[in-house]
């Protein structure tokens, strides 16, 4: 982050504003040799075998120093979830592999997840809304697989990725029992980009519109089982939370340190503002409110990982795959077995028995809380910052200003804070 990303985090927000279609492809090769594509990726697979916690501490840290290039690796990391939560241990060597290796070639093989529509956004992520939602994107039975229809917007990695987890319903008059997840190459027929956007902030990481017009996808592509689309994705997103309340707890954090820079020169009426009592007391305040936020975040995490969602290490589909010599994983019966159907079906119902629907929803409920509590802290926090440097608040070249343009969507993606705050309010009804 500091050799790589910090120098070039203001550049890289100037130039894209001027030319939102540019990507960083640089940064990402840099990134490649120290894993950063295959942080999620099990290890028998050739990844890190991250968990929620990891990600979280790993995705603040980057985030201090930019949340856009941040953001690149995190949306990455959240198309490839849904494989992880299902458990389909059909994907892990198909798509999971071909990423890890990829990497160690030096090549980036990116993921995306699109669930967000024209019509639905947070409605489309919640059991309880998506019955109303205006939906658009829908998949047909046919021989061999799906035929694809649509459009997704904002589709963080959108329009540079390889591969995207695209979630369609089969009916839209039924979409809660009829979803289903499925894995579309960029490459396929009928599947296009539209609109890049030219965003505010976090301007690293593109979104784009995505659109799908008679894509057949074969039905090895599809995540899951039929009518299992809206569970892997409350699955992913309670998951993912926690992840995202921690970029906005980076963010804070780096406008925090921005400002400690500003100050440490600045003296008004010959005194240094470090001295000026009103300033220790906005410091300090800001101090505690991000180590609360960051607390939150890990709090969300670890219950993710070792209560409401167990541990991936601990999951039955990694104990047999962790007690398995790497040559017989590698091995061509042992790949057949675990692309079959009844694999998914044995892994994903031992899954089960150790995450209950209660579970979850106490998942999504932690995690919610940390992602409203710290997105809303890193707007404040910002404006906060700005308050002290006065005039030179606004400045470009200090990097709070974008802090501010990038924390601002920290209140939008995931589910906007309004749609987290109904999850938090379920668990203290319950």
């Amino acid at each position: 982050g500091e050799r790589h990303v910090a120098p070039r985090a203001l550049e890289l927000d100037r130039r894209i504003e001027t030319d939102h279609t540019f990507f960083p492809w640089d940064i990402v090769k840099a990134a490649l040799p120290h894993g950063f594509l295959s942080l999620i990726i099990p290890k028998p697979f050739g990844g890190q075998g991250y968990l929620t916690a990891h990600m979280s501490v790993f995705i603040e840290e980057l985030c201090s120093f930019c949340p856009g290039v941040a953001n690149i690796f995190g949306a990455h990391a959240l198309g490839l979830a849904p494989i992880l939560v299902a458990p389909d241990v059909r994907h892990y060597e198909k798509h999971m592999r071909a990423v890890a290796d990829a990497e160690k070639r030096g090549e980036p093989l990116l993921f995306a997840l699109a669930i967000t529509e024209p019509g639905a956004g947070s409605d489309i992520e919640d059991a309880d809304f998506i019955r109303t939602a205006r939906l658009v994107t829908t998949a047909r039975k046919v021989p061999g697989g799906y035929v694809l229809n649509g459009r997704k917007v904002f589709i963080s990695n959108g329009n540079v990725a390889r591969y995207v987890w695209v979630g369609a319903v089969l009916d839209r008059e039924r979409p809660l029992e009829t979803g289903v997840a499925l894995v579309v190459p960029a490459g396929a027929e009928g599947f296009s980009v539209g609109a890049v956007e030219k965003k505010m902030g976090q301007r690293a990481c593109p979104a784009a519109e995505l659109v799908f017009e008679d894509v057949f996808v074969p039905e090895e592509n599809r995540v899951g089982e039929e009518g299992e689309g809206e569970r892997l994705t409350a699955l992913v997103l309670g998951a993912s939370r926690a992840p995202v309340a921690a970029v906005a707890a980076g963010i804070a954090r780096g406008a925090l340190e921005r400002l400690l820079a500003f100050l440490s020169g600045k003296k008004a009426r010959g005194r240094y503002l470090f001295e000026e009592q009103w300033v220790q007391l906005a410091l300090a305040d800001m101090t505690a409110k991000i180590q609360a936020a960051r607390q939150l975040c890990l709090d969300a995490a670890m219950y993710c990982d070792f209560a409401g969602m167990p541990a991936l290490m601990r999951r039955p589909e990694m104990r047999v795959l962790n007690a398995c010599p790497r040559p017989l994983v590698k091995s061509a019966p042992f790949r057949r077995l675990f692309a079959s159907g009844r694999a998914y079906r044995t892994f994903r119902d031992l899954a089960r028995r150790h995450v209950t629907a209660e579970g979850a929803a106490l998942v999504a409920a932690y995690s919610s809380i940390a992602k409203f509590a710290a997105s809303d802290l890193a707007v404040e926090v910002c404006l906060k910052a700005m308050d002290v440097m006065g005039p030179e608040g606004p400045a470009r070249e200090w990097g709070v200003e974008k802090a501010f343009r990038d924390a601002k969507l920290t209140q939008i993606y995931e589910g906007t804070n309004q749609i987290n705050r109904l999850y938090a309010y379920k668990m203290s009804a319950v």
